[in-house]
């Protein structure tokens, strides 16, 4: 955004719009799941994950990335309209939005490595169990 030029930058965006677009970089995570009771109560728990907004948290596992490594699941955090894309131009206003998401994304994600269920972190999904990291 802006001046910022690093392309590993997760600096905030600036609080007032300074430009009409931002270039945005996928925000993800790939886990390699065992194939074993606790590994499939951490695949639940994950797959819960995209209810903090299914537009742009997405769940699943690319075809090239299971031919590599099976029981890979990737999230991602990205505009549902660019999911298959590594980095995509938006607007300011909703790279804002994407911010905060990714933002409540990795949280989630280090609650779920303290121990707490995805249930305590988002509230209405069906998953009420501690999810294992």
């Amino acid at each position: 955004c802006g001046n910022q030029r690093d392309s590993r930058n997760i600096d905030r965006l600036p609080s007032s719009e300074t430009t009409s677009s931002v270039e945005y970089r996928i925000a993800y995570v790939a886990l390699c799941i065992h194939n074993s009771d606790r590994g499939r109560l951490l695949l639940e728990d994950l797959r819960a994950i995209p209810s903090i907004d299914p537009d742009y948290v997405q769940f699943g596992c690319a075809e090239w990335f299971w031919q590599r490594h099976v029981n890979t699941y990737a999230l991602q955090v990205e505009p549902l309209r660019h999911k298959t894309k590594d980095k995509a131009l938006i607007g300011f206003q909703e790279a804002l939005h994407v911010e905060k998401i990714r933002n409540e994304f990795f949280d989630v994600l280090n609650q779920m490595v303290q121990g707490r269920t995805i249930e305590e972190r988002v509230p209405g999904t069906p998953i009420g169990r501690t999810a294992e990291l």
